[in-house]
């Protein structure tokens, strides 16, 4: 048998150390890849276990209520107008304490607009109807409206409890109207001229 040269032993270790320090860089980036891919694919089963909010082309419902984070409605979309008469659409908003505060709503032949008090008396209320339309402000007891409306081409003005009203053209000129508390006409001036 002969004797190993101690130069080639030396060489061969050089080579296996050369070779066990490769397998350990392979071995580290192995161990790399595999923790990214790992912690990719927890990443991904969380994001499909989180619960996504559907969008939906259309929605159908006969009523819709809208509800603040305590769980008090503030917005209703709804068909039914009141006491249970079906209309063709009404939108209620209302103020912290639940009372309706703005009623938009439309029926047959019109459609409507109304603000309320705080304590849920109508305010003022807009009208469109086929053949006119009207604009009516309420006093704070839900009183007679005084009324600006229009029908079939003729307009009125009337003012409830009495009143005064000044009609304006761009030069000024125009008339101002007072009535009493029955809406009788008191006096008549003639503006500018």
């Amino acid at each position: 048998m002969s004797v190993p040269d101690p130069m080639e032993t030396e060489q061969r270790l050089e080579r296996l150390e050369r070779a066990l320090r490769r397998q350990r860089r392979w071995l580290g980036a192995a161990g790399l890849a595999l923790a990214g891919a790992l912690s990719l694919g927890a990443a991904r089963a969380q994001e499909a276990a989180a619960p996504e909010v559907p969008v939906h082309e259309a929605l159908r419902a006969r009523r819709i209520d809208v509800v603040d984070a305590d769980g008090r409605v503030t917005c209703t979309l709804t068909t039914e107008l009141q006491e249970g008469r079906a209309g063709a659409g009404l939108l209620v908003l209302r103020n912290r304490a639940g009372v309706s505060v703005c009623r938009l709503g439309s029926s047959q032949g019109h459609g409507a607009l109304s603000l309320h008090h705080a304590s849920g008396p109508v305010a003022c209320s807009v009208g469109a109807y086929a053949d006119g339309g009207s604009v009516d402000l309420f006093g704070p007891e839900d009183t007679s409206p005084s009324r600006l409306w229009t029908e079939g081409g003729a307009g009125e003005l009337v003012l409830a409890g009495g009143g005064r009203v000044k009609l304006r053209n761009d030069d000024a000129s125009g008339v101002a109207l007072t009535s009493d508390p029955e809406g009788e006409l008191q006096t008549a001036v003639s503006l500018g001229d």
